[in-house]
């Protein structure tokens, strides 16, 4: 079993690496830009280089030679929870002047998602968490999942954590508002560490509206970070939401990465500290 989750971890981690680490020269001089999400920011469903990071980077390059370079951590399947979990390790191995945060796609995911078990203190709640998200980041679990999934299979317990519609409703509702709480209490930490570290701090919503549209609208505004609404300005473009999304009615397509790459850039140039970023220098 070890054997097998060694070289799951090397291949995944293998990809993981090429899909979304970039080999620019002249780092050090250059403006750096962490992107963090999950599978939207990583460039799900397109090939290597479409993901919208790795656009954002092309279209600065084209428009500010060598003053640029953006960093992709999106990991698909990751919550706020993990992404808060692995700032320390994200400001200090990068050290960003800017930090673009698209999460909240799997919030509600029971899969994914962090239970909040009641008002754990600070040390319990970090070591439930980290055994969490070690457990759930574990191949042979996530593959075990599935073949459960796969076979339909309930176990009795499994109702109170994995809530589905028709099941055991009286988790349903006050799950959500725990998973709720904790979502906008993590995009709030997110950007706390960041702006403590030096970095600006830009929330994005997604192209819809149906995820987590105005909790991460009311989160920017609530905590001060500048906003990217996607929603908005792609309904200003004209451009119907089935032209950017792709087939699975999520993940966006080509174009719909395209777009969000270029409300980015529009949104870091309107920024007052944007002039100041490429004058430093």
């Amino acid at each position: 079993m070890f054997a097998v989750e060694l070289v799951l971890r090397i291949t995944g981690a293998s990809y993981y690496f090429l899909q979304t680490h970039s080999f620019s020269q002249n780092r050090k001089s250059r403006i750096r830009i962490l992107c963090l999400g999950e599978s939207t920011t990583f460039g799900w469903m397109v090939r290597r280089g479409v993901d919208y990071p790795s656009q954002l980077n092309k279209l600065l390059e084209s428009k500010y030679p060598g003053r640029f370079i953006v960093y992709n951590r999106g990991r698909p399947g990751t919550t706020s929870a993990k992404i808060l979990f692995s700032m320390d390790r994200f400001m200090e191995g990068i050290k960003p002047d800017i930090i673009i945060l698209l999460c909240g796609a799997n919030e509600y995911n029971p899969r994914l998602s962090v239970i909040p078990l009641g008002r754990l203190s600070s040390f319990w709640g970090n070591l439930f968490i980290a055994f969490s998200g070690y457990l759930q980041d574990l191949k042979i679990y996530k593959m075990s999942v599935a073949l459960i999934d796969h076979l339909r299979y309930e176990a009795r317990w499994g109702c109170a954590i994995r809530p589905k519609k028709g099941l055991c409703p009286e988790f349903d509702e006050g799950m959500r508002a725990l998973l709720r709480e904790r979502y906008l209490e993590n995009l709030a930490a997110i950007a706390d560490k960041g702006r403590v570290k030096g970095a600006a701090v830009v929330y994005s919503t997604y192209l819809w509206p149906w995820v987590n549209y105005q909790d991460i609208k009311d989160a920017a505004q609530k905590n001060g970070v500048v906003l990217t609404d996607q929603v908005e300005m792609l309904k200003r473009s004209g451009a119907p939401i089935s032209k950017v999304m792709s087939e699975d009615g999520f993940h966006p397509n080509v174009l719909g990465y395209e777009f969000m790459a270029w409300s980015l850039l529009r949104t870091l140039e309107e920024m007052p500290a944007f002039l100041r970023y490429t004058q430093d220098r």
